[in-house]
């Protein structure tokens, strides 16, 4: 039995945790974080400004767009791609929460609930980098189980087109594994 953290359950989880931690930072950076109230001589009503973190901290959106990205690119790479892009994935979480940090400065006074979702949302995207960065290399590929060992057919000699096709008239899938 493979433990929590590798094989497909531990993929998923990182999956999850990477979607999961984007999806909650695009939500949050772009709900109102500010208002801006400007006075206008009378009888005039004043006017209310929403800032939104999108409009205070543009490259947020793009940095999490790339963490959502990188869920999808977790199930397409595998061994050192994978451990790779866990790295891209823990930077990005990283980057995500300083934004967070910063939208707190920028919602003085304001709504600082969504500043803290996307901070939440960046350690949520750094703990999917830190577990592929670790496990990543354990964690099964995409596609990994329709792929026949190298140089190998049913017959038992090199795999060549014509051998393949011989394969096939014979009624013998040359994909299916022994």
């Amino acid at each position: 039995m493979t433990s929590p953290i590798t094989g497909r359950r531990g993929l998923g989880i990182a999956v999850g945790l990477c979607v999961t931690g984007a999806a909650i930072a695009l939500l949050a950076v772009t709900r109102t974080w500010t208002e801006t109230l400007t006075r206008r001589p009378a009888p005039l009503p004043p006017v209310h400004t929403p800032h939104t973190g999108t409009s205070q901290l543009g490259w947020l959106v793009a940095v999490a767009l790339v963490a959502l990205a990188g869920a999808g690119a977790l199930l397409a790479t595998r061994n050192g791609a994978r451990v790779g892009l866990g790295a891209l994935l823990g930077l990005v979480g990283v980057a995500i929460l300083g934004g967070g940090i910063d939208g707190l400065h920028l919602a003085d006074g304001g709504r600082v609930v969504w500043p803290v979702l996307v901070m939440v949302g960046g350690v949520l995207v750094a703990m999917a980098g830190l577990r592929a960065m670790r496990h990543g290399s354990t964690w099964p590929a995409m596609g990994a189980k329709y792929e026949r060992p190298a140089g190998a057919t049913k017959a038992g000699g090199p795999a060549t087109d014509a051998t393949m096709w011989d394969d096939l008239d014979r009624g013998v899938d040359p994909t299916a594994r022994d």
